[in-house]
């Protein structure tokens, strides 16, 4: 019956009709139930392989025969730290003779398997590395129980359990190979399959040492440098901007372990289509141990380079570098006494600090107005004079000048107010070139790179049951840029940035063991990075009050900064950059549910992160003036390489600009994410 009438049903209709209903109702409900299962399988196989969490420990499995190969059932099997002197996990065999004991921290264990009517079995000194699945084979002896037979484990073992594509560096390693900037990120490209483009001196934090971003530029099996997962003990560690710099660079005296997945890798992983880079911060064990340290470099130990040295009128002095890097470690058993006593095997602690005083130069060949030019020779009447004649104009199309146009003296009436002010607020404080011609100045352009850093961690066993650690790191890197953030300008002093790069890196872990084959992993992550910039030197607008007085900008500047000068002779610009502010925060929870069926290991898991980015734009919106030309070397009669750089120069001073840009404001976005995975 269709349409708006009223419809009456019979009583054999109704009956009928509620008959088909339940019928159909039961069917619904198991449609349902199958749509729901289906919906969840696909959710899983969309989501499974793209989950954050990181795994952060290892595991210990293997089977108990007899001599003649049949499996020990009910067999206890111990598992002790020794690191902490702590048994980690007691358990029965299974059936079928297994035992596995996932979620176990990374160290050096001992395994002990007793059964009546054998000889205690114990493996001592198995180092278990982050992500392992050590397969233990224990064939026991017949014989007393109060008997035992001790074998030292193999330091070498193959991996029989993944099929997961993954190198290890080892503490051991990072601390005493040579590392020029001591960043472990240098040791990452040792990893078969694993290529770095940025070299051997990977700097730390957001900056390098020219003022250019500072991207983790490593290629894992042919990946993008963009596309892989940084973590530190499982957390976030990676900048959502363009994905390619590090919020936090844990010292090398603090990490236990780097774990390099490249492939392969188990579900728990993602993020990214690269590899999956984990580091594992040191613990503390049940004895106290310290270190302290200083690593030194300066330039009065070396020579001089011929570069420097084939300048004259001066000679480029040796390029300045003050390096001192210097810090300690200590860590241990906690415990107060009287208060918090005789929990030596259950509280442990590690404390790392390290600080760098740091000023790194590198030489820079740039062009810039010499004496005359400048117009501060008296012998020229403080008009800016030039070796050769330049065109007061335009240049025609084949680079000659037009006739009546063509001068070597630009009379001081004809410099632009705007150009005056540069040259008294900006130019002053360049040094003129040692080569009066071309103009080519080679100086030092300095850079400051400072940091301080602690991390502190606790590692606590509350039970035989549950057990966790609390991770905190923080860091603050002080730099200055001589030739700017981001830009790296050539001529030197003038576009100079102070920047402040702190960072934070939280991990709160908790391991619940329900009983010896249901286990659960609890993490929640923060992290967080900010970059902070300003012009600290001539480019700061309440440093040169005289351009900012003489230049009238359509749009209101907020950056406090006067515009920049381009040329077309690249060496001889200055652009500037900044006030810029970028901050990222990061926060994950995931919880990691572990069922073990017999020989079978069962992982669930749910990732939530919410994500926060914000940055400015801190470009032009405080303007750029552009100098162009062309010009055939006929203008300085083909005496002088550098025609262009003089004719854009003398475009400056009369004010002849050939473009100008400016943003109507300094833009900022504000980024805001929230993920689940399961």
């Amino acid at each position: 019956m269709s349409g708006h009438g009223r419809y009456e049903k019979t009583a054999g209709e109704q009956k009928r009709s509620k008959s088909t209903t339940t019928k159909l109702s039961s069917s619904r409900r198991t449609l349902y139930h199958l749509c729901w299962l289906g919906t969840l399988v696909l959710a899983l196989l969309v989501f499974v392989d793209r989950s954050v969490a990181q795994e952060v420990t290892g595991t210990i499995l293997g089977s108990v025969a007899d001599p003649t190969g049949a499996s020990v059932a009910h067999a206890t099997v111990t598992i002790t730290n020794l690191d902490r002197n702590s048994v980690e996990r007691t358990l029965s065999t299974t059936p079928a003779g297994g035992f596995s004991a996932p979620l176990l921290p990374i160290g050096r264990y001992s395994v002990k398997v007793a059964a009546p009517g054998f000889k205690t079995f114990e493996k001592i000194g198995i180092t278990l590395n982050v992500n392992d699945k050590l397969n233990q084979i224990v064939v026991l002896e017949v014989g007393d129980v109060s008997q035992t037979i001790s074998v030292a484990a193999n330091a070498l073992h193959v991996d029989t359990q993944s099929s997961t594509a993954s190198g290890l560096i080892s503490g051991v390693q990072i601390r005493q190979l040579s590392l020029q900037s001591r960043n472990y990120e240098s040791f990452v490209s040792l990893t078969p399959g694993v290529v770095s483009i940025a070299g051997s001196d990977v700097s730390i934090g957001a900056i390098a040492p020219d003022g250019n971003s500072n991207d983790t530029s490593i290629s894992i099996n042919g990946s993008f440098g963009s596309q892989n997962n940084w973590t530190i003990d499982g957390v976030d560690n990676v900048d959502r901007g363009a994905n390619g710099t590090n919020l936090d660079y844990p010292s090398v005296d603090a990490i236990a372990q780097v774990s390099v997945l490249r492939g392969n890798y188990n579900a728990e992983y993602g993020r990214s289509a690269g590899g999956q880079i984990n580091v594992i911060t040191r613990s503390g064990t049940s004895k106290f141990h310290g270190s302290l340290y200083e690593f030194f470099r300066n330039n009065v130990l070396d020579a001089n380079t011929w570069g420097n040295k084939a300048f004259s009128n001066p000679a480029v002095p040796r390029t300045p570098l003050r390096y001192n890097d210097f810090g300690g470690t200590f860590g241990g058993p906690l415990f107060i006494p009287r208060i918090y006593n005789g929990k030596r095997n259950r509280t442990f602690f590690f404390f790392s600090e390290e600080a760098r005083r740091i000023i790194e130069s590198f030489p820079a060949l740039s062009l810039v107005p010499n004496l005359q030019e400048r117009g501060q020779d008296p012998a020229t009447g403080n008009n800016p004079t030039f070796p050769y004649p330049i065109c007061l104009g335009p240049v025609n199309g084949d680079g000659s000048c037009p006739a009546g146009q063509s001068s070597t003296t630009i009379p001081s009436n004809m410099v632009n107010p705007a150009a005056a002010a540069y040259l008294k607020d900006v130019y002053s404080h360049v040094p003129l070139p040692q080569q009066t011609t071309s103009d080519q100045l080679a100086a030092n352009q300095s850079n400051t790179f400072n940091s301080h850093q602690e991390i502190i961690r606790i590692d606590h066993k509350f039970n035989d049951k549950v057990s966790g650690f609390v991770r905190y790191l923080r860091d603050a890197i002080p730099t200055v840029q001589g030739g700017g953030l981001f830009n790296g300008n050539l001529v030197p002093n003038v576009t100079a940035t102070t920047t402040r790069n702190p960072g934070n890196n939280l991990a709160v872990s908790l391991n619940f063991i329900f009983s010896p084959t249901l286990l659960n992993e609890v993490v929640y992550g923060y992290s967080y990075d900010g970059l902070y910039s300003q012009s600290s030197s001539q480019f700061a607008a309440s440093n040169s009050p005289d351009v900012a007085a003489a230049i009238q900008l359509p749009f209101p500047e907020t950056l406090n900064r006067i515009p920049s000068i381009s040329y077309g002779a690249t060496l001889g610009s200055m652009v500037g950059f900044g006030t810029y502010a970028d901050s990222n925060k990061n926060q994950m929870i995931f919880d990691n549910l572990t069922k073990i069926v017999g020989r079978h290991t069962l992982q669930f898991g749910v990732t939530y992160s919410h994500y926060e980015k914000s940055e400015n734009s801190g470009g032009d919106n405080a303007g750029t003036f552009n100098f162009q030309a062309n010009p055939d070397t006929t203008l300085s009669g083909g005496a002088d390489p550098s025609a262009e750089w003089h004719q854009e120069f003398a475009y400056f001073l009369l004010g002849q600009s050939t473009q100008f840009s400016q943003l109507s404001q300094d833009l900022r976005a504000y980024i805001f994410q929230n993920q689940f995975e399961f």
